[in-house]
């Protein structure tokens, strides 16, 4: 009975036996895929059931768009070589020929039977269907030379037609079948049953020995085991059916569990013309459920690379041993990022480039305004938490409990900072101390507001405002912020706020929750503008709000950090975030939020500036309030009381029972948001800045290497990682993207895990990922990033109607980690050695991807960074203490790699 033998392992020559180097090659489907088309993808066991195609002389060859391993072949005198597919699942031989004239047969070598003294023609022909065409031809005998084996007379088939694209690319000229006669086309002898029946072989054997990836040493044998290509026990198996490579399987695991399917024994195929495995229909779709595969498109399943090391081994019991299938060997890895980078490289970039360069001439910024068109101002979906972002008050101190002299004291800082700003007297700040940035984004910090539309919004800028709306228990105030000529003093305006506070009148109708239309989807609130506030008091009111120099919100919570209550940072967050859904105006540039305990927080919408532009000014403010207005020993604000103030005045409003609906509706899809953020504000206190300089690395460097070696121990996999730069050292630059997640972060993670790895090789590891990553942000800041440019020429290829599955792809994957540091320290106006409790806690924004994390931090002094951790409640593959527990872990474990190899210096 003939046996199967497959052979796997490392390469040394042993005598008597015959050898065809196998040399690995791009496949068919990758080649198509290089060509930027796919192919279907169909069951390779269709091969198996040949009755279903007509004709005595039909072969099957739909699934070689999979293999990859070929090798030389000579046939007729004088020899003409050929590429061949050595193929375990069909039993002829055939090549390309002169008799064909079709673009698939002129791209490879053709055998010309005039030119070979020894050929002699059968007459027969042959038909062989496949996927996306067929392939017919005639059969002849001459003589077949392979690895040194000579057979004369074997038949062999040569193409008259080959149709289609699919063999066009194809990097074999043809097929050479070592199955079993009973399923030859033409009922003809196969090479292999020739080469038997004369005695050439010391042992009727073959075997395959295919390396992995490029490396070399594949190679076909015949006559012989070659001991030095595996290591253990060969083990043999009887054929059950003398058609194809056909064997009896006892049992199927997964990850060690009896699955039961071949309880009663099962048949199984091993064929070399099929890269695949397949299974019944039945089975396979269980199968794929339990490795995590989704079915694409075009018919094949597929899973995340980055969790090939997560998917279970699947063990074949075969004559009664187990034979474990590890995800690496049954996972293909296609890179077709490559290949339709490639594609776009050659095809579409150079005319989107070419655009995009005219753009450049005349535009300031090529990317800022589409970056705040696109990204911000046409999604339709709610601002609140998906881009709103917010900062909070500082981490130690409440200067005073009293929540109206709070509020006054920091208005008018605000105003005092737009009064410098109106007059050009901030100083730049300078990138590294030395290059001025752009201040382009401070010019609209004030006076501004987004406006919604129903395709897109757009951002209203007004220049000087001399007023303020504030909310405070669903009613809204309009405050006068001058007097006489001059801003309101802090007293005054404690004197006005407490008038609110003290204001114990009731909400209109539909007054309560009316912010909740900036909360909640775009589209509803721009029809409901125009359709109940563009007339009468609801226009005044609503002009007031928009108008406004900026909004206040006086809260009726208490909030801040107590380290006495673990959650209380996390609240806080989550208040400064989306407080209740209706008591912040999402639509200004931003909202005030002061709370009744004295703290205080901004929630700042996203598309006008970027985080630092805010923190600028929350810096000025809270060194202006702390430390220059100050507050008398009861707590009030400095300065005499006008009581001859005007009163504040209270907008009126008149909104229809309809509007309430849409008003309800918006808060409904509000506080589903709302509720579903996961929020955790983790202190970190061990070390800081201080210590991570002393080990000669960039704080942020350090950080970024700890959130990828967090993220790998909480999901156990690798993700795409968003960190922004800034790119302010251009005119009207905003950010620029640093991918975080590179080769060098994944083997310094990788080797953390491991633990047989030494330290010292950890350490080495670290660096060169901590290099790697500075050596990015440089790039990133001084406008040599990729992803704006990508996001632009996406931008462009819409405009010109040219369809881009590069652009297509890249700019689609999810950031499943999002993150960004919040810089401190930009106007040094307060000396946080001398006073180290007046320290602000930076902060934060929601979560980007519904299953990744959201991660703001920011280096506070030389001791202390605060993390700012969101998440989504909904996902049950995140948990935001859980990432902020892997985080502090992380950043102790990495700590540990200095310490040791300081005691060995030392």
């Amino acid at each position: 009975m003939k046996c199967l033998v497959i052979v796997l392992v490392c390469a040394v020559l042993a005598e008597g036996i015959h050898r065809i180097p196998l040399v690995k090659h791009k496949s068919i489907r990758e080649r198509m895929m290089e060509k930027g088309e796919r192919l279907p993808y169909q069951d390779p066991a269709l091969k198996y059931f040949p009755d279903e195609f007509a004709g005595s002389a039909t072969m099957y060859i739909n699934n070689y768009a999979d293999t990859t391993y070929y090798g030389a072949i000579t046939i007729g005198t004088p020899p003409q070589s050929f590429q061949v597919l050595f193929d375990t699942g069909s039993a002829n031989l055939w090549v390309d020929s002169v008799l064909c004239n079709t673009q698939a047969c002129n791209s490879h070598t053709k055998f010309n039977p005039q030119q070979s003294s020894t050929y002699s023609a059968n007459g027969e022909t042959f038909y062989l269907p496949y996927g996306t065409g067929s392939l017919s031809g005639v059969f002849g005998y001459d003589t077949v030379n392979v690895g040194g084996i000579f057979i004369n007379h074997q038949e062999i088939g040569l193409s008259t037609d080959e149709p289609g694209q699919t063999f066009v690319v194809a990097q074999f000229d043809g097929i050479l079948g070592m199955s079993y006669p009973s399923i030859s086309a033409g009922q003809e002898t196969p090479f292999m049953d020739n080469i038997m029946s004369l005695n050439l072989l010391k042992a009727n054997i073959f075997a395959f020995y295919l390396t992995r990836d490029g490396q070399q040493g594949s190679e076909l044998s015949f006559g012989e085991v070659d001991n030095t290509k595996y290591q253990g026990q060969i083990y043999w198996t009887p054929v059950t059916a003398q058609t194809y490579w056909q064997i009896g399987i006892q049992g199927f695991q997964i990850n060690g569990q009896e699955t039961g399917w071949c309880g009663q024994g099962c048949q199984a195929i091993v064929d070399t013309g099929t890269s695949m495995l397949t299974a019944p229909k039945q089975i396979m779709g269980t199968l794929m459920q339990s490795i995590g595969a989704q079915q694409d498109q075009y018919g094949q399943y597929t899973v995340n690379c980055n969790q090939i090391n997560s998917l279970p081994t699947l063990t074949f019991t075969i004559n009664g041993v187990n034979f474990p299938l590890p995800p690496s060997a049954y996972i293909q890895q296609y890179n077709q990022m490559e290949v339709v980078a490639n594609d776009f490289k050659r095809d579409e970039a150079p005319k989107l480039q070419k655009y995009l360069i005219l753009k450049s001439w005349w535009a300031t910024n090529y990317v800022s305004d589409w970056w705040e068109e696109y990204i911000y101002l046409r999604g339709r979906s709610p601002i609140m938490v998906n881009s709103n972002f917010y900062a909070m008050d500082l981490l130690y101190v409440i200067p005073t409990h009293r929540q109206a002299a709070r509020a006054g004291n920091v208005v008018h800082a605000m105003l005092q900072y737009r009064r410098k700003l109106e007059r050009g007297e901030h100083a730049p700040l300078r990138a590294l101390g030395v290059v001025p940035m752009c201040s382009y984004q401070m010019e609209r910090m004030f006076n501004t507001t987004r406006i919604p539309g129903i395709e897109t919004d757009f951002v209203q800028h007004l220049s000087d405002r001399k007023h303020l709306v504030v909310y405070h228990k669903g009613r809204f105030f309009k405050v006068w912020l001058y007097y006489g000529g001059r801003h309101l003093w802090p007293s005054e305006l404690e004197t006005q706020f407490q008038r609110i506070l003290d204001d114990t009148t009731e909400p209109q109708p539909g007054e309560l929750k009316l912010a909740a239309l900036t909360a909640g989807n775009r589209v509803p609130w721009a029809r409901s503008r125009l359709k109940y506030f563009s007339q009468g008091v609801n226009k005044a009111s609503l002009e007031a709000i928009e108008t406004s120099a900026f909004f206040l919100t006086l809260d009726d919570e208490a909030h801040g950090y107590d380290p006495d209550k673990l959650r209380s940072l996390d609240l806080y967050a989550k208040s400064l975030l989306h407080g209740k859904c209706y008591d912040r105006w999402f639509d200004k540039s931003f909202t005030l939020i002061a709370y009744k305990n004295g703290k205080l927080g901004v929630n700042a919408e996203h598309s006008w500036a970027d985080a630092p532009i805010v923190g600028h000014m929350w810096e000025y403010v809270l060194a202006t309030d702390c430390f220059h207005l100050g507050y008398t020993e009861e707590g009030h604000c400095k300065g005499d009381i006008n009581k001859g103030l005007p009163p504040t005045a209270k907008l009126q409003w008149d909104i229809p029972l309809e509007c309430q609906e849409v008003i309800e509706d918006s808060y409904m899809v509000a506080k589903e948001i709302a509720d579903d953020v996961d929020f955790h504000g983790c202190l970190f206190d061990e070390f800081g800045k201080g210590l991570i300089k002393k080990s000669r690395t960039s704080p942020d460097a350090f950080i970024q290497l700890a959130l990828q070696l967090a993220q790998f121990r909480d999901k156990g996999e690798f993700c795409l990682t968003y960190e922004a730069s800034m790119t302010r050292m251009f005119r009207e630059g905003r950010t620029e993207t640093v991918r975080s997640c590179t080769i060098e972060s994944t083997a310094f993670v990788r080797a953390m895990q491991d633990k047989n790895t030494k330290s010292a090789q950890r350490l080495d590891l670290f660096r060169k990922a901590a290099d790697k990553h500075q050596n990015m942000y440089r790039l990133a800041m001084t406008g040599s990033g990729i992803d704006r440019h990508l996001f632009c020429l996406y931008i462009m290829s819409k405009y010109l109607n040219i369809d881009s599955p590069f652009l297509k792809q890249v700019l689609s994957e999810p950031w499943r980690l999002s993150t960004s540091q919040t810089p401190q320290q930009q106007l040094n106006m307060v000396d946080i050695n001398k006073f180290p409790r007046y320290v602000g806690a930076g902060g934060g924004f929601g979560p980007v991807a519904d299953d990744g994390y959201g991660v703001s931090y920011i280096i506070v002094g030389e001791n202390l960074i605060t993390f700012h951790i969101s998440s989504k409640f909904s996902s049950p593959e995140t948990d935001s203490y859980r990432f902020g527990q892997n985080i502090r872990q992380a950043m102790l474990d990495i700590r540990a790699l200095f310490d040791q190899n300081d005691k060995k210096e030392m």
